[in-house]
């Protein structure tokens, strides 16, 4: 508009955004709405830094080859500099580093609420000198024994576990498992002293003291079912330090017939040291270190004077952060070396030129055209909440050189995820501060997803500004479904009227001996089985997400599905979609072969931007919505906290889940669910989901309960739910269920509706997991069995 209104030629209005192709995306938006043929004026700020400085640059290195930096490059870059100093005395603060625990554990995320706390407390991660990450300092502990002894370990091996109360069939992840001298043996580290009668579990847990003593027993009966050694530590052997724990562990080992010799000191400093997971680790952490300096302009010397007057109290960190500025220090002497320089040292560079020639800079928009700063009329900046210091100091620049140029800065503080690579949200929150004068204006619709999509990521943000207001209201064709992965059923049943199922279902065990479908000896490990069921929700959804052409054939929709990190059930995320589109490839109905559907598998954090119809979150668990670790208090020299670490996760979930514009699937662990997914509060109504999305709510008839619906309803307690739908069942269904539960179906939902329309028809039971899906109807609900089978549901009569 300021264009068409000002008559302005259109390189005068200068767009900036934080990657290339955005810049692409808002430059080719302005051409068409402004109706001109040429604009070049839109770009990334490493872009505008680069015609800025022209050929007074030094040699640029990290590019991506479009004008973006490439953190791959620039983080093989740290992990050379890394190898060029690991000398003897580094290499042993590098071991130091690795062995020295959290001393103030319990002091850290003391500000925040009850209920984020338990939520930082349950997923924090310590390292162990392994690489490895565990949960508790009693744990790291362990660890960090068996690896100072030779004694190889697995932390947290799944086991199959009975239906119990507590875990509800869920797998069991014992602390340590071993295998040596001939001998496999257990070792879990206990919460509380067990023969101390007046110990109490953490007051953070969600778990109560009697219910955990519970747990104990019942795991001691396992594993002496199975004729294995356990091996028993609790929080009571710390209180005499790490040396006199470690002599008990050793004993207890002895005793078990395991021999504890101590690895020679160096060989353990090597082992550390010199492993690539460690270089590979430390090069992410000081290229962190590193960015964030840089992106406050702070040098290497101001640094060094900055942790010196402001030590960390906890000596971990004090240890980490001698070894970052050794290795920033190393970073920069290499670059100066090969007179080379970084991005961030473009974007300094560039600062100092504006300043350097006031409004006379200019902008080289082409071979033959340029733009000077003094004619520049507007500036407009993308993605505002990823902010920082060395961005804000060109952009003063700028408007020191031009006074007169308007500034208009979007952003939006719930997407704001990308600190680890310096970004601050003060410049989004403190607007005014840094720009004074200026005006602040809100956008709260979602033009992307649908209202129960949007009502979902208001109750993750609740109390964290205005809710947002969904431009699509209705909740037609709009679904959020959680699923816990270890109750998806695999059929691996051997006999002969099984075979067609368990054939079908070997296809997502492609690229293991399990997928020729032909009975085995062994079955599958735990983690082959969980990637196998994660692969089958996910096809499934996707294959209910499809569309039917004229021809009936099945259309698949836009999926995105999104991981925490680079592995899900350990798969990378490159075999995970390989897997997945070959499962989709053998689906006879497919109209658009799986190898060219819109389909993606990549973290949350490369999501932010993207949408799709359809959303899957992999893995949403404590272990990884929220992921906190230790290394997030190595920063607190630029101002990071437990509870900024806590808010950016949230954030990070919300920006997952809201990439959805019709469809969520989530994906889960049963006892292991994310605190995130009680906030969703999905078994609220209609009304409730309409509200959160900013609507009032609809009337909704009541749902009309049989008297066994009713029944089950009010007696299900903290059991295996089996029993309590089978004791309540009539006689005349009862049978039917011992069987289905003898076949290894899963728990039925109860009181479940088709849809989620008043006057839904209503079955008793329920099992909308299985493909395809099945129901038991009784009483009335029983004469609308027709409606049922009409929309693929398979309607069991006893």
């Amino acid at each position: 508009m300021a264009i068409d209104d000002e008559q302005l030629d259109p390189d005068q209005v200068l767009v900036l955004a934080f990657n290339a192709k955005a810049a692409e995306e808002i430059g080719e938006r302005i051409r068409k709405t402004a109706g001109v043929d040429e604009y070049l004026n839109a770009r990334t700020f490493h872009s505008l830094a680069y015609r800025l400085v022209g050929a007074k640059q030094r040699r640029l290195i990290f590019d991506n080859g479009k004008g973006d930096p490439s953190q791959r490059e620039q983080s093989k870059f740290v992990e050379r500099t890394l190898r060029g100093i690991l000398n003897p005395a580094f290499k042993e603060q590098l071991y130091e580093f690795f062995r020295k625990e959290l001393e103030q554990i319990e002091q850290t995320g003391a500000g925040l609420s009850e209920v984020e706390y338990l939520a930082f407390r349950r997923s924090l991660e310590l390292v162990a000198l392994s690489g490895g990450r565990v949960k508790s300092n009693g744990e790291k502990f362990i660890a960090d024994f068996l690896f100072e002894h030779g004694i190889e370990y697995k932390y947290e091996r799944v086991f199959s576990w009975e239906r119990r109360d507590h875990l509800n069939g869920s797998p069991y992840r014992p602390d340590f498992s071993i295998s040596a001298a001939g001998r496999d043996l257990i070792i879990e580290h206990w919460a509380i002293d067990p023969e101390d009668s007046t110990a109490e579990v953490p007051g953070w847990w969600d778990t109560s003291t009697e219910s955990y003593r519970r747990q104990i027993v019942e795991k001691r009966e396992y594993w002496s079912r199975r004729d294995t050694s356990l091996i028993e530590t609790h929080t009571g052997m710390m209180r005499g330090g790490r040396e006199t724990f470690e002599a008990e562990l050793g004993r207890l080992l002895e005793q078990a017939g395991i021999p504890c010799m101590k690895l020679d000191h160096a060989e353990l400093v090597r082992r550390v040291a010199e492993r690539p997971i460690t270089i590979s680790r430390m090069a992410e952490l000081f290229l962190s270190f590193i960015q964030r300096a840089k992106k406050r302009s702070w040098t290497v010397e101001e640094m060094a004077s900055r942790l010196a007057e402001h030590p960390d109290p906890e000596p971990r960190n004090r240890i980490f952060h001698q070894l970052a500025l050794r290795a920033y220090g190393e970073y920069e002497q290499l670059l100066g070396a090969g007179n080379a320089m970084d991005f961030d040292d473009l974007m300094a560079m560039a600062a100092d030129e504006v300043l350097a020639n006031g409004a006379a800079a200019t902008i080289a928009l082409s071979q033959d055209k340029v733009v000077a700063i003094r004619d520049l009329r507007w500036l407009l900046l993308d993605e505002f909440q990823d902010f920082s210091e060395l961005y804000f100091r060109l952009i003063d620049a700028i408007r020191k050189a031009n006074p007169d140029i308007r500034l208009v800065a979007v952003g939006d503080d719930w997407q704001a995820i990308n600190s680890f690579a310096g970004a601050q949200l003060k410049f989004f929150e403190k607007f005014a501060d840094y720009f004074p004068a200026a005006g602040r204006v809100g956008i709260s619709t979602n033009y992307r997803s649908a209202g129960m999509i949007v009502g979902a990521g208001n109750r993750i943000m609740a109390g964290r500004g205005a809710p947002a207001l969904a431009n699509e209201p209705s909740l037609e064709g709009t679904t959020i479904d959680v699923r816990a992965v270890d109750k998806c059923f695999i059929e691996f049943r051997s006999v002969p009227e099984h075979g067609d199922a368990r054939r079908r279902d070997a296809m997502f065990f492609a690229g293991t001996p399990f997928a020729s479908g032909e009975p085995q000896a062994k079955g599958p490990s735990i983690t082959q089985l969980q990637a196998a069921r994660a692969l089958k929700e996910c096809a499934e959804f996707i294959i209910a997400s499809a569309w039917p052409d004229p021809k009936g054939r099945l259309n698949l929709a836009s999926v995105l599905i999104l991981s925490r990190t680079g592995f899900a059930y350990g798969l990378e995320l490159s075999e995970f979609e390989q897997r997945l589109r070959w499962i989709l490839g053998q689906h006879p109905e497919l109209a658009n072969p799986a190898n060219s559907a819109d389909l993606s598998v990549m973290t949350a954090h490369k999501a932010k931007g993207k949408e799709a119809d359809a959303v899957i979150v992999l893995d949403v668990t404590t272990r990884q919505f929220p992921k906190i670790h230790a290394d997030n208090v190595l920063f607190q020299p630029f101002d990071v906290t437990v509870e900024d670490s806590l808010s950016e996760e949230r954030r990070l979930f919300y920006v997952a889940i809201t990439r959805a514009e019709r469809r969520l699937l989530l994906l889960t662990e049963t006892g292991q669910e994310s605190p995130f997914l009680n906030e969703l509060q999905l078994d609220r109504g209609l009304g409730d989901l309409e509200r959160s999305a900013g609507k009032q709510d609809p009337k909704v008839e009541p749902l009309q309960l049989s008297e066994i619906g009713g029944a089950i309803r009010s007696r299900i307690k903290a059991i295996d739910p089996w029993d309590m739908v089978i004791g309540n069942a009539s006689p005349g269904i009862a049978p039917m269920l011992t069987a289905l539960r003898a076949q290894s179906w899963p728990p039925p939902q109860i009181e479940y509706g088709l849809t989620k329309q008043p006057g839904s028809p209503v079955a008793e039971l329920a099992w909308p997991a299985l493909r395809p899906p099945a129901a038991i109807l009784a009483g009335v609900h029983a004469e609308r069995a027709d409606e049922w089978r009409k929309a693929g549901w398979r309607v069991l009569s006893p």
